[in-house]
């Protein structure tokens, strides 16, 4: 048995319209699945389920999104009133790092390399 890949992101929120308005904001497009949406970036989906038991997330996750320019996505979370965590960050190896939190505090780390 072998790994093939990891397919999806499942996040457990407390008010789905408020999240999903947060990640639309960033640029993301969700589809209607029942009780749940979903959106996809190439093969990857990020999937958002309402619970009234969700516990602000302690950060201690991340969820890791290639972006073309990080400064324009920078530009994008100001002009949509979305706080980042931080500057960006030169990590080593060409990659520059710029994180934000979902209203459940899940953290999103975008990343540019050149």
């Amino acid at each position: 048995m072998k790994l093939i890949s990891v397919s999806s992101l499942l996040y457990y929120v407390t008010d789905i319209a408020k999240t999903r308005e947060f990640y639309e904001a960033i640029g993301f497009q969700f589809d209607d699945k029942g009780d749940k949406v979903v959106t996809y970036v190439n093969w990857f989906s990020i999937e958002l389920r309402e619970s009234k038991d969700v516990k602000p997330s302690d950060g201690s996750g991340y969820a890791y999104i290639k972006v073309d320019s990080v400064e324009e996505l920078q530009k994008r979370l100001a002009s949509k009133g979305i706080k980042q965590q931080g500057e960006p960050t030169n990590v080593g190896g060409g990659v520059t790092e710029l994180q934000v939190r979902d209203p459940d505090g899940y953290r999103l780390t975008f990343f540019q390399k050149k």
